[in-house]
C-alpha cells in the first residue's frame, strides 16, 4: 500500500517543501537503519529527472521495487513454512493442516470450500500439489 510511503515521505521532508533534497533522503534512510553508503546511492538514484529534487512520485517509484522484493521474499518464506516436508510443494495434507491450524481466519478463507477444490484452483501444473513459482 502506498499510504505508509506518503507518511514516510512527509516525515523525511523536514523543511516541508513538498520534495526531498538528497540530504533529507539520506538522513531519513539512515534513521531507518540504512548504511550511509547505501543511503547516498539510493538518494542519487532516486532523482530520476536530475533536477536535484526528489518528488513524491520519484520517491514512490524508487521504493516500489524494494517493496515488491520484500513481499516476494515474505511470500516464499510463508510458503516454505507451510511446506512441512520441504519438497517444494504444498499437497492436500499440508493444505488441510494449514486450514485446520487456525492461522487463516474465516474472513480470509471461505469455510465452505473443500481442500480438494482449493488445491485444484491453485494447482497450476495439475500435479495435485501447489508449487511456488
Amino acid at each position: 500500500k502506498i499510504q505508509p510511503l506518503a507518511r514516510l515521505f512527509h516525515e523525511m521532508d523536514v523543511d516541508k517543501s513538498g520534495f526531498l533534497d538528497q540530504c533529507e533522503l539520506v538522513a531519513g534512510l539512515r534513521r531507518l537503519g540504512v548504511s550511509d553508503e547505501a543511503a547516498q546511492q539510493a538518494a542519487a538514484a532516486a532523482d530520476f529527472d536530475g533536477n536535484g529534487k526528489i518528488e513524491y512520485t520519484e520517491f514512490v517509484a524508487g521504493c516500489l521495487p524494494v517493496a515488491s522484493e520484500l513481499f516476494a521474499v515474505s511470500l516464499q518464506a510463508a510458503f516454505q513454512a507451510f511446506d512441512s516436508d520441504n519438497d517444494g510443494a504444498i499437497d492436500s495434507t499440508e493444505l488441510s493442516a494449514l486450514l485446520q491450524s487456525g492461522q487463516i481466519s474465516g474472513a480470509d478463507m471461505p469455510q465452505s470450500k473443500a481442500v480438494e477444490s482449493m488445491l485444484a484452483e491453485l494447482d497450476s501444473d495439475h500435479n495435485g500439489r501447489i508449487s511456488f513459482p
